[in-house]
């Protein structure tokens, strides 16, 4: 199968190129994309490399090919476990998540909304600190 048809590498470059078009969501639900995409380019080359001739090299480019679906499976039903677990941070990466914990904490009440910026970082200006919290052993 590997003598005739269209060369592979002709084929992989023009799909690269087409793929860095493609943008993908955010988060886990954009990884586990990238993943499955990557999984289909592995068996699309091992369909293209295998051959009747060659037993041991179709025997382990299949083999090569199970173990990374099965690696790929694993960590998407564990991205899967995590997204159910925490749907929120799920659809979010980078400063989303931090900007949400943030968001989160002010709803909360865990931290002041009203901090303010440092206009002049080497002479900061003082920022009152938060009240004590009530001790409940006193």
């Amino acid at each position: 199968m590997s003598g005739s048809g269209p060369d592979p590498i002709t084929w992989l470059r023009g799909l690269a190129e087409s793929a860095t078009r493609i943008r993908l969501a955010p988060g886990v639900l954009g990884k586990t994309h990238t993943v499955m995409i990557g999984v289909i380019v592995i068996w699309a080359i091992v369909l293209f490399r295998l051959s009747g001739t060659e037993v041991y090299l179709d025997i382990s480019l299949i083999g090569g090919a199970v173990v990374a679906t099965l690696i790929a499976t694993r960590w998407c039903r564990q991205s899967r476990e995590f997204a159910v677990a925490n749907p929120a941070l799920a659809l979010m990466e980078g400063a989303d998540i931090t900007e949400y914990q943030k968001f989160e904490a002010q709803m909360k009440g865990l931290t002041r909304g009203d901090t303010r910026l440092i206009s002049d970082p080497i002479a900061p200006q003082t920022i009152p600190a938060l009240p004590a919290a009530a001790d409940p052993d006193a």
